[in-house]
Formats: C-alpha cells, sequence, structure tokens
C-alpha cells in the first residue's frame, strides 16, 4: 500500500495564522464592548433628557405660569432646533442599526443591534417630550396674546398687522 505524499505540515505557520485570527476575534470583542459601551451610555443620557422634559411639562401642567412664558417664542426656536436635531440623529442612527444587522462578523448574541433599538427609542422618547413641550408652550402662550384691533381686508393685511404686532 502507497500513500500519497503529504504535504509538510508548517507548524510555524499555522501558529502564525491562528494568532492573527486571535487577535482579529480579540479586536473585534473589544469593538463590540466598546460600541456597546457608548450606546448604553448614550441611550442612558437620552432617556434623561426625555425624562427632563417630561418632569417640566408635568410642572407647567399643574401650575402653569399666570402670563406668557414665551412671549418672544426665543424658547419655541430652540425647541424646533432640538426637534430637528434629533430627527437626524434617529436618521444616523438607524444608518447605524442597518450596518450592524448586515455585519456578518455580528450576531444576535453581540447585542449591538439591541442596544440600538434602544437607543433609537430613546431618541423617539425625547422627540416626543420635546415636541410635546413646544406644543404646550405655543398653546399656553397663544392664551395670552393681545387680540389684534379692528377687522381686515384681506389676509395680506392681517399677516402684515401680525408682523407689525398690532
Amino acid at each position: 500500500m502507497t500513500h500519497a505524499a503529504r504535504p509538510a505540515f508548517d507548524v510555524q505557520r499555522t501558529f502564525a495564522q491562528a494568532q492573527r485570527l486571535g487577535v482579529r476575534t480579540l479586536g473585534l470583542l473589544q469593538m463590540i464592548e466598546e460600541t456597546l459601551d457608548v450606546v448604553s451610555l448614550d441611550t442612558g443620557l437620552m432617556n434623561s433628557v426625555a425624562a427632563a422634559h417630561e418632569e417640566l411639562l408635568t410642572d407647567l401642567q399643574r401650575d402653569p405660569p399666570r402670563r406668557a412664558f414665551d412671549r418672544n417664542d426665543e424658547l419655541g426656536e430652540k425647541l424646533q432646533t432640538i426637534l430637528g436635531l434629533l430627527a437626524r440623529l434617529h436618521v444616523a442612527e438607524k444608518e447605524r442599526l442597518a450596518s450592524a444587522e448586515a455585519d456578518t462578523r455580528l450576531s444576535d448574541e453581540d447585542g449591538i443591534a439591541e442596544g440600538y433599538r434602544s437607543y433609537l427609542a430613546a431618541i423617539e422618547r425625547t422627540h416626543e417630550a420635546v415636541a410635546a413641550l413646544a406644543q404646550w408652550l405655543d398653546e399656553h402662550d397663544a392664551h395670552y396674546e393681545e387680540p389684534l384691533p379692528g377687522t381686515f381686508d384681506s389676509v395680506e393685511a392681517l399677516v402684515a398687522a401680525m408682523k407689525q404686532g398690532g
């Protein structure tokens, strides 16, 4: 019985390949851990921001000021800016979630996709809280606006009077 010649087993080369694979795997695990840490911190921060806005709204509803709160709409403009930022952040994080779901190196057990889903939920909660506060301020302050005197012949005349403040 003859045996076919087997290629020489290069222990040094095989060990080096295994070592590179181990480092790559260790590197991936480190990136997963770091990503989970950052996403967890961001989720906690976003939930804290949402809770603060919800608490402020609850306090204002319980004991509303007896005057216009945001007469110059400075706060309203800032809240609208925040809403825009949150919307853009949501889009960016959805892209990160899609990337994590498409990454064949990751599995459900890694928790990356779940972490991004939790972060997206926190962003949505914050958006809802800020939007509710902005709406409440608009409605509250509308009750304290001075009515425009007189009558108007056209929409343009009404808009012009509103821009002039009466």
